[in-house]
């Protein structure tokens, strides 16, 4: 059962991860066209920080991108509570 769960949580948070960089991908390429889609695959690491930046250049709460990583820190927590 542990594994299973652990398991459960590594996939939120692979899925959160995944997200947030198409979310990212897309903001990017319409921001910058196509040197966009090159520049998420550079900038990947500022995925954590992009919501933020999204919110202060497009003036709207950029909610997807929280849920997203709400989704992450749920499969974290669930992940470390299983390998208790």
């Amino acid at each position: 059962m542990k594994k299973l769960t652990s398991s459960i949580g590594g996939v939120m948070i692979l899925i959160s991860g995944s997200l947030t960089w198409l979310f990212m991908m897309i903001a990017l390429i319409h921001w910058w066209g196509l040197l966009g889609f090159f520049a998420s695959f550079i900038f990947t690491p500022g995925v954590v920080i992009f919501p933020f930046a999204f919110w202060i250049v497009e003036h709207q709460f950029p909610a997807t991108y929280f849920l997203a990583w709400g989704l992450g820190i749920i499969g974290l927590i669930v992940m470390s509570v299983s390998n208790k």
